[in-house]
C-alpha cells in the first residue's frame, strides 16, 4: 500500500465526492437534515394554528395546549416521556391546589366580610386603588398569582360597586399588583417555581446557583413599588371610567344592604320536590335562601 501510494503524482481520485451512493455517512446527514427541516415546519404550523386559537378565543387555553401537544406526540418530534414530563413538575401541581382552594373560597364567599373590613371605604380612585393594590401585592409574593386573581376577582367587583368605583379603575390593577407581588419571592408565581425546578434538575450539586425564597427580592421589590406607583398615577389618563356618569347604572351602582334578590328555578320531573308545595319539598331551607 506504501508503495503504491507513492506513485502518484497527485493526489489520488476524489470521486467518492461527488458519488452519494459511495458515502453512506453523507445520506444520513442529508435525511437527517430533511428530517429536522420537515420538523421545523410543523412545529412552525402547529404554534401558529395554537396561537390563532387563543388570540380567536374559540377554545379554552388547556384545550388548545393540549391539542398542540398531542400533535407534536402523534408525530413523535417529542417522546411520550418528554410530553408528560411537565405534568410533573411541582409549580405546576401548586397551581392545581390552589385553584381547588380559590373556587372553594369563591363559592362559600368566606373573604367577602374580611376583604371589605380590610379594603374599608375609600373617598377617591387613587385611595381605592392603593388600599387594593397593596395588600394583594403583598400576599401574592407568598402565594401563586393566578389562584388569587381569581379569588379577588369577584370580591373587588361587589368592593368597587359598594364603594361607587368604576371596576374600569381596579381590574387591570389587581392583575398587575398580583404580577408584581409574585416577582418578589420565588413562590410567588408559578413561573419562578418552573424556572427553580429547571436549574435545580440542571444544577443538583452547585448550591451557588440554587434559587432562593427571597433572591428575586433585591430587583423584585423597587419593581413592585415603581409599578404601583405607575398604575395609580397614570391610570386616570390612560383607563375609562365608565360609558356614563358615575354612580350611573353602568356596574357601579352601589347595593344596598340587605337587598331583595328575585330567583328563579326549574324543576325537573323526576326531582323528589316535583307535584310538592315548596315548604314540602324542603326547598325552603335552601342555605337561608
Amino acid at each position: 500500500m506504501q508503495a503504491f501510494s507513492e506513485t502518484w503524482d497527485i493526489a489520488p481520485p476524489t470521486d467518492l465526492d461527488t458519488c452519494p451512493c459511495r458515502h453512506p455517512f453523507r445520506r444520513l446527514e442529508e435525511e437527517e437534515e430533511s428530517y429536522i427541516l420537515w420538523q421545523t415546519i410543523f412545529t412552525g404550523f402547529v404554534l401558529f394554528i395554537m396561537f390563532a386559537i387563543l388570540l380567536l378565543d374559540k377554545l379554552g387555553a388547556d384545550s388548545a395546549l393540549l391539542m398542540a401537544l398531542t400533535a407534536f406526540l402523534a408525530s413523535e418530534i417529542i417522546t411520550v416521556k418528554e410530553g408528560l414530563a411537565g405534568f410533573s413538575n411541582e409549580g405546576l401541581w401548586t397551581v392545581m391546589i390552589l385553584f381547588v382552594v380559590a373556587e372553594g373560597i369563591s363559592k362559600t364567599g368566606a373573604l367577602d366580610w374580611y376583604v371589605g373590613k380590610v379594603l374599608g371605604r375609600p373617598t377617591n380612585y387613587a385611595s381605592a386603588q392603593l388600599r387594593m393594590m397593596l395588600p394583594v401585592a403583598a400576599v401574592s409574593a407568598f402565594l401563586n398569582n393566578t389562584p388569587i386573581v381569581a379569588v379577588m376577582l369577584p370580591i373587588v367587583v361587589k368592593w368597587g360597586r359598594n364603594c361607587n368605583i368604576p371596576v374600569s379603575q381596579l381590574l387591570m390593577h389587581l392583575s398587575y399588583a398580583t404580577i408584581l407581588g409574585g416577582t418578589c419571592t420565588l413562590v410567588g408565581t408559578s413561573t419562578n417555581l418552573v424556572v427553580s425546578g429547571l436549574v435545580a434538575d440542571e444544577y443538583p450539586d452547585d448550591p451557588d446557583v440554587q434559587i432562593g425564597l427571597f433572591s428575586l427580592g433585591l430587583y423584585g421589590v423597587p419593581c413592585a413599588i415603581a409599578g404601583i406607583a405607575y398604575m395609580v398615577l397614570a391610570s386616570p389618563y390612560l383607563l375609562p371610567f365608565g360609558t356614563g356618569r358615575r354612580g350611573a347604572d353602568n356596574g357601579t351602582t352601589p347595593l344596598s344592604t340587605g337587598e331583595d334578590i328575585l330567583l328563579g328555578a326549574r324543576v325537573n320531573p323526576w326531582s323528589p320536590a316535583a307535584g310538592r308545595s315548596v315548604k314540602r319539598s324542603g326547598l325552603r331551607d335552601a342555605g337561608g335562601i
